[in-house]
């Protein structure tokens, strides 16, 4: 069974970067001359809240004894096979993994200004997700 402590601890990680990624950005938007720094900061807490991610879905589903992912993408499909997730909400999910890497093997690879102009979508993103992990840790099948 799943270890709800750890899951919501995750999720709370995850939602403070979220928080952090919502006013860097706005900070972002409100800057004539866009900043490295900004840009760097709002890259890092997505490399985060992605990740928290991935190791919510691996955690949920080795702990349920379900498909072990063979990669952060698959991990979030997962979820949705087996009914945690939305196919929808999956697939947006898996595509940020993607990102995550991008971010997190070199920064050249990542363009800021398509960031910051799909960023309000993945805010959302994980907004849903955090609420059908909650929704699915309230079904009362984890420990």
């Amino acid at each position: 069974m799943t270890n709800r402590d750890i899951v919501l601890r995750k999720l709370t990680t995850m939602n403070e970067h979220r928080r952090r990624l919502q006013i860097r950005l706005d900070r972002r938007l409100e800057n004539v001359v866009p900043s490295a720094d900004i840009d760097d900061a709002i890259a890092m807490s997505l490399l985060v809240c992605i990740q928290e991610v991935v190791d919510i879905a691996s955690h949920i589903l080795t702990d349920e004894a379900l498909t072990l992912p063979e990669s952060a993408a698959a991990a979030t499909l997962a979820l949705a096979q087996h009914g945690i997730l939305p196919d929808n909400l999956a697939l947006q999910l898996a595509a940020m993994t993607a990102l995550r890497n991008r971010i997190a093997h070199g920064y050249s690879q990542v363009d800021a200004n398509r960031i910051v102009a799909e960023l309000p979508s993945g805010l959302q993103a994980l907004e849903q997700f955090a609420s059908a992990i909650v929704a699915y840790l309230d079904r009362g099948e984890v420990r």
